[in-house]
C-alpha cells in the first residue's frame, strides 16, 4: 500500500503541458520551481506562440509586442518576468516619450505622450472647452501611475488602503469598466478630441484600459524589448530548460485522454502517447475543449462565450522592408489615407497605423528600416479563399499590398523605391502557424460587457486537467500570460 502510494505521487509530478506559447512556458517554469517533472508540447517548431518575429532579406518582422507592462522596474511585473528569464541584466527597454502620432480629419496631428502633464497640455491645445474633463483624465492616470501592484495578504493590503486613500478616484476608474472608450468619449464637447482618442486607440475597447495603458506608461513601465517577441520567447524558454524543463516541437496533440472523469495522458497527431499525473493546456481554448476534449466537457459560461462573445477583430499584418532612416518620425503613426483600401467584401481601411521599428536597431540592417501594419480583415473570406484558391488569396495579398506601399508613399515621398521585402499576413496565417481560433490573435475583445468576466479553468466533471491563456480571460495580452503561469502552478500544488 506505501509502495503504490508513493508510485501515485511520482506520477502526480509528471505534468504534461500543451502548448509553448508564454502562459505554457511560464507554467513550466513555476512548475520546475516547484518540484515537478515537465514536459511541453508543441505543434510549432518555435517557442513563443503568438509572441513571435520572422526574419526577411535581414529585416525583422515583429508580430507582438508593442508595449509590454513591466518593462522596468515597477514593483509587481517586471519582476516577475525576470524570474521568468525574460527580462535580465543584459536586455534593454525602449521607454516612449511620445507613443503615437494620429491624424486627424482637420489636418491637425495629435500626440500621445506618455508623461501625463505633457498629454494634459496636447489635449487642452486642442480641446480647451473640455479642461474638466481633461484634468479628471489626467487626475486618474496620475493617480493609477502611483499604484503598486502586490502579491499576497499585505500586497493586498497596501492596495487596498492605496485606493481608499483615493477613494474617489477609485470610483471614477471603477465606472471607466461599465463603458467603452467609445461612450467615454461622449463626455467631450469637441469632437476632434473624441476622434484623436477613439483614432489612437480603439473605441470599442472597454475604457478602464485606457487609464491602465497611460498609467503603465507614465510610470515609464510600458515600453518595448529591444529584440523583439521571439527573443522575449526564447530567453523564457531557456530559463525553462535550465531548469531541466523538456520542450518536444513539431507535436501536435490530437487528443487529450480521459479515464474515468480523469485526464491521464496526450495522443499525438503521430499516434504516440504520453502520460502525466496531470494535464495543462495553454493552447487555442476552442481546440482544447472542442476539439481535444470532444466538447464533453463545458459549462453554460463556455457554450456562451464561443457562441456569442466578440473576438479580437480578424486582421491582416503588412510588413515592409525600406532602406531608408526614419529618425525623426514617432514609433507609432495612424493616418488617413487618401484612397481608402478594399480589404475583402466586409473589411476596408480609411486610415492606418504604422509602426516605425527605429527604435530597434536589431530589426533592420544599419540605415535601413522595418515597418508593419495592422489592417482590418475578415477570417471566414480569407480562410475560405485559401482553401479553395491559392493563386487567387495570393493575387489578393500581393494587390493590397502594393495599396499599402503607395498609400505609405503618400505619406513618405520616395519611399516606394526604397521597399526592399514586403510580408503579407491574413487571419489564415494565424490560423496556420498557431492554431488561432478564427484567426483572432488576442482571444475575446476586451470591450465593457466581457473585460469582466472570466472562464474557468477547471471544467466541470474532468480532474488532473487545467486550462491556462488569454482564452480564459478577455484582453489576454503577455501580463495575463505571465500571471496564468503562477496561477496555474498554485492550483496544481493545492491539488496535491
Amino acid at each position: 500500500m506505501g509502495l503504490m502510494s508513493m508510485k501515485e505521487r511520482m506520477a502526480n509530478k509528471k505534468v504534461i503541458i500543451i502548448g509553448a506559447g508564454i502562459t505554457g512556458l511560464c507554467s513550466g517554469i513555476n512548475l520546475r520551481n516547484a518540484g515537478y517533472d515537465v514536459e511541453i508540447f508543441e505543434m510549432h517548431s518555435l517557442p513563443g506562440g503568438m509572441c513571435t518575429a520572422w526574419s526577411k532579406k535581414g529585416y525583422t518582422f515583429d508580430g507582438c509586442i508593442d508595449w509590454l507592462l513591466g518593462s522596468s522596474p515597477d514593483g509587481f511585473f517586471y519582476d516577475m518576468w525576470r524570474e521568468m528569464g525574460a527580462l535580465d541584466d543584459s536586455t534593454n527597454s525602449v521607454e516612449y516619450e511620445i507613443f503615437s502620432v494620429t491624424e486627424l480629419s482637420s489636418g491637425k496631428n495629435f500626440v500621445i505622450y506618455t508623461d501625463p502633464e505633457k498629454l494634459r497640455e496636447e489635449m487642452l491645445a486642442l480641446a480647451p472647452e473640455d479642461r474638466g474633463e481633461i484634468n479628471k483624465l489626467i487626475g486618474l492616470i496620475k493617480t493609477f501611475s502611483g499604484f503598486r501592484i502586490a502579491s499576497g495578504f499585505f500586497g493586498a493590503v497596501r492596495m487596498g488602503s492605496y485606493w481608499l486613500l483615493n477613494l474617489r478616484k477609485a470610483l471614477m476608474f471603477r465606472k471607466l469598466f461599465r463603458i467603452d472608450i467609445e461612450d467615454y468619449v461622449k463626455h467631450y464637447k469637441n469632437k476632434e478630441l473624441a476622434e484623436a482618442l477613439i483614432g489612437s486607440i480603439d473605441g470599442k475597447i472597454c475604457a478602464a484600459t485606457l487609464i491602465m495603458m497611460f498609467g503603465f506608461m507614465a510610470k515609464k513601465s510600458a515600453g518595448y524589448i529591444t529584440g523583439g517577441s521571439l527573443q522575449f520567447a526564447k530567453r523564457i524558454e531557456q530559463k525553462y530548460i535550465s531548469l531541466g524543463g523538456k520542450v518536444t516541437y513539431n507535436s501536435r496533440v490530437k487528443e487529450i485522454i480521459v479515464e474515468n472523469g480523469k485526464a491521464t495522458g496526450i495522443r499525438l497527431e503521430n499516434g504516440k502517447e504520453y502520460n502525466g499525473g496531470y494535464i495543462v493546456s495553454a493552447a487555442d481554448g476552442y481546440d482544447t475543449i472542442y476539439r481535444m476534449l470532444k466538447g464533453k466537457y463545458t459549462t453554460p459560461l463556455i457554450e456562451e462565450a464561443y457562441s456569442k462573445w466578440a473576438l479580437f477583430p480578424g486582421t491582416c499584418q503588412v510588413s515592409i522592408g525600406v532602406a531608408r532612416d526614419f529618425n525623426n518620425e514617432p514609433p507609432n503613426i495612424n493616418f488617413i489615407l487618401k484612397n481608402k483600401i478594399i480589404v475583402d467584401p466586409k473589411s476596408e481601411a480609411t486610415r492606418i497605423s504604422v509602426q516605425i521599428f527605429n527604435f530597434d536597431p536589431t530589426m533592420a540592417p544599419k540605415g535601413k528600416t522595418a515597418l508593419t501594419l495592422m489592417i482590418p480583415a475578415d477570417y471566414e473570406y480569407w480562410a475560405g479563399l485559401r482553401k479553395v484558391n491559392r493563386r487567387e488569396y495570393d493575387k489578393q495579398k500581393e494587390r493590397i499590398a502594393l495599396e499599402v506601399v503607395e498609400a505609405l508613399n503618400a505619406r513618405f515621398p520616395g519611399l516606394k523605391e526604397r521597399v526592399e521585402v514586403v510580408d503579407f499576413a491574413t487571419p489564415a496565417t494565424y490560423e496556420r502557424y498557431n492554431n488561432e481560433w478564427k484567426g483572432s490573435w488576442e482571444g475575446f475583445w476586451p470591450n465593457a460587457y466581457q473585460i469582466r468576466k472570466s472562464l474557468p479553468s477547471k471544467l466541470p466533471g474532468l480532474s488532473n486537467f487545467r486550462m491556462g491563456g488569454q482564452w480564459l480571460k478577455p484582453g489576454g495580452g503577455l501580463p495575463t500570460a505571465l500571471m496564468e503561469g503562477k496561477r496555474i502552478c498554485k492550483e496544481i500544488q493545492k491539488a496535491g
